[in-house]
């Protein structure tokens, strides 16, 4: 049997239930017992683990990855970081020990053809099917990858800086999470692609976004200095500079949000 067809998510949603199940009845299972379900061969059956494991780091839920082991070896393989292997005991224990129901499977709503990618490249060709995207994947954290693919696709680079690192490249909303609802929450006009640097900054008020959209640094006359040069380059010397936005302008930042943005922030 060779490699699985179809998404890496795909396959982590077949994965799931048999995990939290597993945990459920305190036991663990092997890379054989999951392989022909999903289907695929024992050594790849990792690429189904991967982004559970990642969305367990992320969201700082237990290990649940840590419970699938090898037949012979009783361990995790290669690709399992999430926890000191020499330690299974005690990864094993809080993995039992949590109650999984209260966790929707992250990737139950992903089909066969369904990626992080391609639902990025989706949500940024068609706004329209944000709110859609959002109920399929059940989370926070598994959004947030998709909002920012579609702002990727969208930007290129920070809107600020224009950094182009992907590595480095994060979705930013405008009017903050815990005060959107749902279609807020999926509506890319609500977002911003920016460098991990300048996400921080607008988070935290240093720097914010006119209605003419322009970048405004809150200190531009530099008396809470001093500044370095990187400090100045990265702040003051953007002041007034215009964002970079994509070419499509009705996917431009909407300029409610930012109205909304900056009533709350004067509150």
């Amino acid at each position: 049997m060779g490699a699985f067809k179809g998404s890496r998510s795909h396959a982590a949603g077949i994965v799931w239930p048999m995990l939290t199940n597993a945990a459920k009845n305190k036991t663990t299972t092997t890379y054989g017992e999951i392989a022909p379900k999903i289907p695929t061969n024992p050594l790849s059956v990792g690429r189904a683990l991967g982004p559970i494991q990642d969305f367990c780091l992320e969201n700082r839920l237990p290990p649940i990855t840590a419970i699938v082991i090898g037949k012979v070896s009783k361990k995790p393989g290669d690709g399992f970081i999430a926890w000191d292997v020499d330690d299974l005991k005690s990864a094993f224990q809080i993995v039992f020990d949590y109650d999984w129901a209260k966790v929707a499977n992250p990737y139950g709503g992903f089909s066969k053809s369904d990626t992080i990618e391609t639902l990025g490249k989706k949500l940024a060709n068609d706004p329209s099917t944000g709110d859609a995207i959002y109920r399929l994947v059940k989370g926070r954290g598994i959004f947030q990858k998709i909002f920012r693919q579609a702002l990727i696709e969208l930007y290129g680079s920070c809107a600020m800086c224009e950094l182009t690192f992907e590595e480095a490249l994060e979705a930013a909303h405008i009017l903050p999470w815990s005060k959107c609802d749902k279609g807020e929450r999926a509506d890319i006009q609500n977002g911003l692609l920016l460098c991990a640097t300048h996400h921080r900054l607008f988070d935290n008020g240093w720097i914010d976004v006119s209605e003419k959209y322009q970048i405004k640094f809150q200190d531009a006359t530099m008396a809470s200095g001093p500044y370095s040069k990187i400090d100045r380059a990265l702040t003051v010397q953007l002041h007034d500079k215009a964002l970079s936005l994509p070419t499509d302008k009705t996917k431009w930042p909407a300029l409610s949000y930012l109205r909304r943005r900056s009533a709350n922030s004067s509150n």
